[in-house]
């Protein structure tokens, strides 16, 4: 399925996706944590319709056979092609490859759940990725 989420279109070849394999358990618990207290702050800001969001679940982090998690990483690469004029343009790439991912699995018949957020500030120091300001930018 990776194969897949590779080969997807990516304006200047330039491929900003970066995929994450976590296998640790307790590195599977931090992010958890991270996700599930941005998923309360979430319902806060949603006022009425809190309750109804909080129905969404994140247990699939701790009971998923495979976790995989899809950054985009911003700083790199400023001047590739199409991304110096268009700085979109990695956003665009990446969503590419996760639905190549998804594509792939559905294809298989593979189980597949997805989720985007946008990183707490506490996801570099919890995956030990760069902490420069902004070089974390999405996953999913």
């Amino acid at each position: 399925m990776l194969y897949a989420a590779h080969a997807a279109p990516s304006v200047g070849l330039m491929q900003p996706w970066r995929f994450i394999r976590i296998t640790d358990d307790a590195l599977r618990r931090r992010i958890h944590a991270l996700v599930d207290e941005e998923r309360l702050l979430t319902a806060q800001a949603l006022g009425p319709r809190a309750q109804e969001f909080l129905r969404l679940k994140v247990e699939g982090i701790l009971d998923c056979a495979e976790l995989l998690v899809v950054a985009l990483c911003d700083g790199r690469d400023a001047y590739v092609f199409g991304r110096r004029t268009l700085p979109q343009m990695d956003l665009a790439s990446v969503s590419c490859a996760i639905q190549n991912l998804w594509l792939s699995a559905r294809s298989e018949a593979s189980a597949w759940a997805g989720s985007r957020c946008s990183i707490p500030s506490g996801w570099p120091r919890c995956c030990r990725c760069p902490t420069t300001p902004n070089q974390w930018r999405s996953c999913a």
